[in-house]
């Protein structure tokens, strides 16, 4: 059953207009505006390095209506929804209202490192099992929305019957998938990507369970505060990766991710 039934608002969220968004990925959209040759196809795939403008596109389509019969899951179909000048708008919007400016360097560098490794060991986990690799991206570069939210929001709470409960990581990351109208696919994985449920419906957050656990033990991040989460018996036999597949995995993710931090100078 989908996780949408049983969601109560966060009031705190209803007016958050922008996650924090790599300084580095304006740049080089900034960059691709200056040529009126820009396609909606590269703006897209600049777009997708960051999860904060990634979440406020995805936002801005599915809150639109453009006929579509189900939401948008990629920047690819949002781009190909909304067109080269829209998205340069945007962008050039979120550069003079960008929080990122306002909180700490370090922390927002581990965030942003850690959800571009996910997507792309998401996205090459997804590849091995025939499943749409692009949706898996999007929910890996998402997955962790939530430390955004709380970085922006300390001590963010929801309002109960038995009083203010702090939103966890999970459920300000749940909280504002629901709030910003992200798929239910998507949503459904940010949600449940700790420990996935026993559902083949929601098999993405399964996906994104092992590339989690799969980027923080190849250590890509930086970060010397991980530690590896204990491992979900279900996502791991259900995916089955044999060992030739980790590896082809492993290269993957690691090659991209180190070639992604390199451009962006994260």
């Amino acid at each position: 059953m989908n996780s949408a039934a049983t969601f109560d608002p966060v009031p705190a969220l209803s007016e958050l207009q922008t996650l924090p968004v790599m300084p580095g990925v304006l740049r080089l959209l900034h960059e691709a505006g200056k040529r009126d040759t820009a396609e909606p196809a590269e703006l897209s795939r600049l777009i997708a390095l960051d999860p904060g403008l990634t979440a406020k596109l995805l936002r801005l389509t599915n809150a639109s209506h453009f006929g579509a019969n189900s939401k948008v899951v990629t920047t690819d179909q949002a781009a190909a929804l909304l067109g080269s000048k829209q998205l340069l708008q945007m962008a050039a919007v979120t550069s003079h209202h960008n929080p990122a400016s306002q909180l700490p360097a370090e922390a927002l560098t581990l965030l942003w490192r850690r959800s571009i490794a996910t997507a792309f060991c998401a996205k090459a986990i997804a590849r091995t099992r025939n499943m749409k690799h692009g949706y898996a991206y999007t929910a890996g570069l998402l997955h962790r929305c939530g430390d955004l939210v709380l970085l922006l929001h300390p001590g963010l709470q929801r309002t109960m019957p038995e009083g203010d409960i702090p939103l966890t990581v999970i459920d300000a990351g749940a909280a504002l998938a629901h709030q910003w109208q992200f798929a239910d696919t998507i949503t459904d994985a940010i949600s449940h990507f700790s420990t996935p449920p026993e559902d083949p419906h929601q098999l993405l957050a399964a996906v994104v369970h092992l590339a989690d656990a799969f980027v923080t033990a190849l250590d890509l991040c930086g970060d010397a505060t991980a530690t590896l989460p204990l491992l979900s018996t279900h996502a791991w036999d259900t995916l089955a990766l044999t060992e030739a597949e980790c590896l082809q995995v492993f290269r993957e993710t690691e090659m991209h991710a180190l070639a992604t931090f390199d451009l962006l100078q994260i």
